[in-house]
């Protein structure tokens, strides 16, 4: 069975910043061959992100703890308050790796360039 990744981006400052993150390390968790979950792409039609934060964030830890595995994409200021707190409940439950999004685009082009075997670059 396929290990589930949660997949931790920072949201609130910057939604759009924050689905874009998500996307991508969502193509990264595939890649390796893992099941990607993403609180972000998953709750955002679900909750209002200014009054609820609270709210998603206690459901975000509560996805989380049922995951196997945690990934988190920091920005240039690091790990969001949202993030830590995840980062807390995480890395003492299982396995966690953090990236920065310079690391993990470069990670998925990578991943996206591999030869196939037919010997031609595929971009699959």
């Amino acid at each position: 069975m396929k290990k589930v990744v949660f997949i931790s981006v920072p949201y609130s400052a910057d939604t759009e910043r924050g689905v874009e993150l998500s996307k991508l390390g969502g193509k990264y968790v595939r890649q390796v061959g893992k099941v990607p979950f993403s609180p972000v792409l998953n709750f955002r039609y679900f909750y209002d992100n200014g009054n609820e934060y609270e709210a998603v964030l206690q459901d975000c830890l509560t996805v989380l703890k049922r995951c196997d595995e945690a990934l988190f994409i920091e920005t240039e200021s690091g790990l969001s308050k949202g993030q830590s707190m995840e980062y807390a409940a995480a890395v003492s439950i299982m396995p966690c790796e953090t990236v920065t999004y310079e690391i993990l685009t470069a990670l998925v082009d990578i991943k996206s360039k591999q030869v196939c075997s037919c010997r031609h670059s595929c971009n699959t």
